[in-house]
């Protein structure tokens, strides 16, 4: 029910709230989603996977290294 709660409900809200970005991260999937609001939706801009480092909308101008942020001991899929 997270994802769905995530992607459906809290997006939403978001959008309706004209919240400017958005992030979904999945730590089981090693995965990060960007999307940014635009008038007629979220636009997705990004999406990264796995380890190492990635700049990140709207904080592009700092790499965020993935491997922090996934569980330990956890490997991807």
């Amino acid at each position: 029910m997270t994802a769905r709660k995530d992607r459906v409900l809290k997006l939403d809200a978001y959008h309706r709230a004209h919240v400017p970005w958005a992030w979904l991260v999945d730590p089981l999937a090693h995965t990060v989603e960007v999307f940014q609001w635009t008038d007629r939706g979220w636009l997705r801009t990004q999406t990264c996977e796995g380890p190492g480092s990635a700049a990140l909308a709207p904080f592009d101008e700092v790499q965020l290294e993935l491997d922090a942020i996934w569980p330990p001991g956890a490997d991807a899929p």
